[in-house]
């Protein structure tokens, strides 16, 4: 009894028996692989029969990408055949149904999709960006005969009392002495001289309208005539002589004129400043009391004789137009 006793010690127990227990079935069509490595129970299962024992391991479909091994390998296809009821084997639904779950979720031959992270290998006909750097803009060439060379601007055409007079285009006569204020401007174009029309002074200086003008002398090249509207539309004909009256009439200080009247010139600049004095309106002495101007240095030529755009020999700037002055009447007949 003693010996029966050490023997039942030794040995090993007996395994309970549970009966078998049946796998989940998979639907038809899906084909396994099987590796080597994962077990010798794999190696040794090579029947088709349903007498043959279940493989305890078996490929799930997600390792189907996974390299396949290089000796024969046997795969099993599984017929749908309906199972019996028993406790320990519930009846599962069809195999359809049982098919449709994993669709429900990503297709395992699909990797998931990271921001951070892209395939090293471009896909055909896709151009692979930089991470975190936006694409270049891509430069259009300049497309042939859209930009045209701007044209040069027209002409400005002056209204024909502040061009030089000609027979064929000015429709009167003026005489304009700058010495003296627009008011007196006078018509000669028939004896006796009468007043221009106020109407007439108020006309266009040109045919566009201009916001300034610039005037310069060409015997007093030291003082510009800047001619601004007075109102809206431009300037208009009695603002240009209205800014000519007014800047010649400026007084001369004593430097102005020790450095603009020479030695030999002072004579006949203080001969024009008297006579000049005698013959504006109002009194001699309060002229002669306010002392030299602007306009004595012309020495006499104080005659409006028009604006004209400056020529080569002038050496003035194109933007600016050249006032021609000329003497009075009776000079002119006395110097001939």
């Amino acid at each position: 009894m003693f010996k029966k006793l050490l023997k039942g010690l030794d040995s090993t127990p007996p395994a309970p028996k549970i009966g078998r227990i049946e796998l989940p079935e998979v639907g038809e069509g899906d084909v396994y692989y099987f590796s080597k490595a994962e077990g010798s129970a794999i190696v040794d299962w090579s029947s088709d029969s349903e007498t043959s024992p279940r493989s305890p391991i078996l490929a799930a479909p997600w390792r189907r990408s996974s390299p396949q091994p290089d000796g024969p390998l046997k795969s099993r296809r599984k017929l749908s055949m309906p199972a019996p009821e028993s406790p320990l084997n519930p009846r599962r639904g069809s195999s359809s149904s049982y098919q449709r779950a994993p669709s429900r979720t990503a297709s395992p031959m699909v990797e998931p999709k990271s921001s951070g992270s892209r395939s090293s290998t471009p896909q055909p006909g896709s151009s692979k960006a930089t991470p975190g750097l936006a694409s270049p803009v891509p430069v259009r060439p300049v497309r042939k005969g859209i930009l045209k060379p701007t044209p040069p601007p027209k002409p400005v055409t002056l209204h024909w009392q502040l061009l030089p007079y000609d027979p064929a285009r000015s429709k009167k006569l003026l005489y304009f002495n700058v010495a003296h204020p627009p008011a007196l401007i006078r018509d000669h174009t028939r004896m006796p001289p009468v007043p221009l029309p106020q109407a007439e002074t108020e006309k266009l200086a040109a045919e566009i309208p201009l916001s300034e003008m610039e005037i310069r002398c060409s015997q007093l090249p030291h003082w510009d005539i800047i001619v601004k509207p007075a109102g809206p539309g431009g300037v208009r004909c009695i603002d240009v002589y209205r800014a000519i009256h007014e800047t010649f009439q400026k007084e001369l200080s004593e430097t102005e004129r020790d450095h603009y009247i020479p030695a030999g010139r002072r004579k006949q600049c203080e001969a024009a400043w008297r006579k000049r004095c005698k013959e504006a309106p109002g009194l001699p002495e309060v002229h002669l009391k306010k002392g030299m101007c602007r306009i004595d240095l012309l020495e006499g030529r104080t005659i409006f004789m028009g604006l004209r755009r400056p020529v080569p020999m002038d050496d003035k700037p194109d933007r600016v137009w050249v006032l021609e002055l000329g003497l009075p009447k009776e000079e002119r007949r006395s110097s001939r």
